[in-house]
């Protein structure tokens, strides 16, 4: 809850591969005791969770070793075999031996008549409906003997997940440039959604068939359960809303609210004096909340009258322990019997602060945090810390020494902060990872609370790349709770245009709702095949970026630049994004650029060497409302750029 402005910082069941490799079906003694090794390598599953399938291509075997690779020296081969795939195509499966023994390379070969496709034999477990996979590989320009056969700017690598009836389930496709005259095999990866069709093979081949050279090399693929995929009402919840029917909870712009309605001095106004029926109205409350597919964090505090300290309500004493977990058993057990799941304890205790009268943090932790986290867990529920806030004197590295120093880690299941940005949440997540916690939540169950309206616009796809990009976050997720719903549309009222809405009139909402109608409820997974001429990268700070989704059809890029970045001629700058992957018009259904109000405008669009090139500038539409919006101050330029394949 906010008492003064803030100052703004500006377990899965992994699908095992098991196979027997019966004397009387596989005849080991015809393959190489190399390739033998390879297919294990292959098969076994990794020690992380999450890996399904491992492929090096060290198993390759029976290849004729013909010649060596251009420039390099290294050993090539073509007609030879790997275990568990099958290929068609000339001379297939090439292959380059990185070490002289058995470090294979595949390599693919634009044949003509006969492109080079390698298929998995059979299907892997890797489509359970809503999960999100992701495929990893090193890959490269290739090159055989002669210079004539060598990659160009030309050549497309494509690597397609198929369906058991061998339709496309997703398509990757890369050109991945001219042979450098080396062996050069670089880092990619790409997601894919499942349907629940049954087991997935990937087929590695040719976007350019025919123009007999070779698209590239690929190397150590896997293939990861990434857990269940995010939408984004999962994602983006609202503190103190006014009531269920919201229409952005049924627009799936909200799915989850948070309120303080079970303080421990209105249910327990005198020791002893219990008010059912106050806890029992509540209930009823996440119910109408839970019938619209809305979850509920309530919030477990504050102190009493009779909880130590100076009285002043916001302390809990060593000897008021047990009367407060009382008071939680009692909450934590009546709402987990309605569906809630998890409970945040206390709201943004710092020491002799609005929120924490005791000069001590340390008795935060011991007396209220830790009991409270036995009680819940207990009871089957789950602990969100109590928000850890930014001011002028915070900062998140005092949140993660507090979590040292009162070894408090293992007893939260999320780790929640409150005004910060993303690059705040990467910081607290990897001190979690690196101390052996990367299954704990990251949220801000309180964010925003500025006037500004880019604020929303540039919080929201940042926290939501970077969230998506760590697999860790699986169990207990990654939130931003926008403070607060309502604020009368008053100059004078506490949180004027700070929040949702501001008297009848959307405020932040009108950036909200149209930010959350680019994904829908379809699944949101990273997509990092986007190019552009500005240097831009995917930036979690205050600085310029570029971070790109798909989300069911269309592919969203969010823009983020400062005043400073365009310049005094906004319209000048003109800003190009090359999708390598869409090579052709017939991919594209429609393309668009639309700007924080959800108003869209058609930019130009080329294809250039085959990939198509997106153009526009940071100047929004003078037809667009947001024209209207006069607290825009020109500091900041944000907009979207969305395609829709077919």
């Amino acid at each position: 809850m906010k008492a003064t402005k803030i100052i703004i910082k500006v377990p899965l069941v992994v699908s095992k591969i098991i196979v027997h490799l019966y004397a009387k079906t596989l005849f080991l003694s015809r393959i190489p005791m190399a390739a033998i090794a390879g297919i294990l390598l292959t098969l076994c599953s990794s020690t992380l969770a999450q890996n399904i399938f491992s492929e090096t291509f060290d198993g390759y075997y029976n290849g004729n070793q013909n010649a060596t690779q251009l420039d390099t020296g290294l050993l090539v081969s073509y007609g030879g075999l790997l275990p568990l795939w099958t290929a068609s195509g000339d001379g297939a499966i090439h292959a380059v031996n990185q070490n002289g023994l058995t470090n294979y390379a595949v390599m693919i070969f634009d044949g003509n008549p006969n492109p080079n496709i390698v298929t998995m034999s059979n299907g892997i477990a890797a489509n359970d409906a809503g999960e999100v996979y992701q495929v990893a590989f090193v890959a490269g320009p290739a090159a055989y003997a002669h210079t004539n056969e060598a990659a160009t700017t030309n050549q497309i690598l494509e690597i397609n997940v198929l369906r058991g009836d061998n339709s496309v389930l997703y398509q990757w496709q890369q050109r991945l440039g001219t042979w450098p005259h080396a062996l050069v095999l670089n880092p990619y990866s790409f997601n894919y959604v499942g349907d629940g069709s049954g087991p997935i093979r990937l087929q590695m081949t040719t976007a350019t068939p025919g123009d007999v050279h070779f698209s590239g090399a690929i190397d150590n693929l896997t293939v990861t359960n990434l857990g269940p995929g995010v939408i984004f009402s999962q994602f983006s919840g609202v503190n103190n809303a006014l009531t269920a029917s919201d229409p952005l909870f049924s627009s799936n712009a909200l799915g989850w609210e948070r309120f303080p309605g079970v303080e421990w001095n209105v249910l327990e106004p005198t020791q002893g004096n219990w008010q059912q029926s106050t806890l029992d109205a509540y209930a009823a409350q996440v119910d109408t909340y839970t019938a619209v597919g809305v979850k509920v964090l309530p919030m477990l505090g504050y102190g009493t009258s009779f909880s130590g300290g100076n009285g002043g309500g916001y302390y809990v004493s060593a000897q008021a322990v047990p009367l407060w977990t009382n008071y939680v058993t009692k909450v934590v057990s009546e709402l987990r019997a309605h569906g809630v799941v998890y409970f945040q304890v206390w709201n943004e205790a710092y020491p002799n602060s609005s929120f924490w009268s005791g000069n001590n943090i340390s008795d935060y932790f011991t007396n209220v945090l830790k009991p409270a986290s036995q009680v819940i867990r207990s009871l089957g529920g789950k602990v969100v810390y109590g928000g850890y806030p930014s001011g002028a004197t915070t900062s998140t590295g005092e949140y993660i020494s507090w979590l040292d120093t009162n070894s408090a880690w293992g007893n939260i299941d999320v780790l929640d902060i409150h005004y910060y940005d993303a690059s705040d949440m990467s910081n607290v997540y990897s001190a979690a990872v690196s101390r052996g916690y990367s299954g704990l939540g990251m949220w801000q169950s309180e964010c925003g609370f500025d006037q500004s309206r880019y604020m929303l616009p540039w919080l929201y796809p940042k926290a939501l790349h970077w969230g998506l990009g760590q697999s860790g976050l699986v169990t207990n997720g990654f939130k931003l709770m926008w403070y607060a719903d309502w604020a009368p549309n008053d100059k004078s009222a506490y949180g004027y245009e700070c929040n949702l809405y501001s008297g009848n009139n959307q405020w932040h909402a009108a950036t909200l709702q149209p930010l959350a109608h680019l994904f829908t409820t379809n699944t949101i997974v990273r997509y990092g095949n986007v190019l552009n001429n500005k240097s831009l990268t995917a930036t979690y700070d205050l600085t310029k970026s570029i971070v790109s989704f798909q989300s069911g059809k269309k592919i969203i890029s969010v823009i983020y630049l400062n005043s400073s970045d365009v310049g005094s001629r906004p319209s000048r700058y003109s800003l190009q994004l090359t999708y390598p992957a869409i090579t052709s018009s017939g991919q594209v259904a429609s393309v668009q650029r639309i700007d924080m109000s959800g108003y869209s405008t058609t930019p130009t669009v080329s294809y250039n060497s085959g990939e198509l090139v997106v153009t526009t500038t940071p100047v929004d539409s003078s037809s667009s409302p947001i024209k209207s919006w006069n607290d825009l101050d020109g500091s900041a330029y944000i907009f979207y750029v969305v395609i829709t394949v077919n």
